[in-house]
């Protein structure tokens, strides 16, 4: 597997420790990815170690902001469901749509976002 896509995100705001299996809480800060199709958690954790971890939130007119690929991801207590958290560095400005960019400085291994995919603030 040299390519995952990441289909739609969320705001990570309801995620606690404990809670679908999830060791730890996830930062109010983070964005749950879900992938077009989840490979199961072990294939993610593996790409997600080789894949360039840094995106970037762009929109016209603003400065762009960093954000950063967990490592692993989140699933299921069965498996059959899964998600990445995509760590935010920094408030996005209201009101504004920001479109996610995966960096790619490790072309082998490639994050890819659909096109429709649109962060607003919280």
């Amino acid at each position: 597997m040299t390519r995952l896509s990441i289909q739609s995100v969320d705001w990570a705001t309801t995620l606690e420790a404990g809670e679908w299996g999830i060791p730890h809480a996830v930062p109010s800060h983070a964005l749950t990815c879900t992938l077009n199709e989840w490979p199961g958690y072990e294939a993610v954790d593996q790409f997600s170690k080789v894949a360039d971890p840094v995106f970037f939130l762009e929109a016209a007119g603003h400065r762009a902001i960093e954000a950063r690929m967990a490592k692993g991801g989140i699933s299921g207590l069965d498996g059959s469901w899964g998600a990445t958290v995509l760590v935010v560095q920094s408030g996005l400005e209201p009101g504004v749509g920001y479109h996610l960019r995966p960096r790619h400085e490790n072309s082998a291994y490639c994050w890819l976002v659909a096109s429709d995919v649109a962060v607003f603030a919280e």
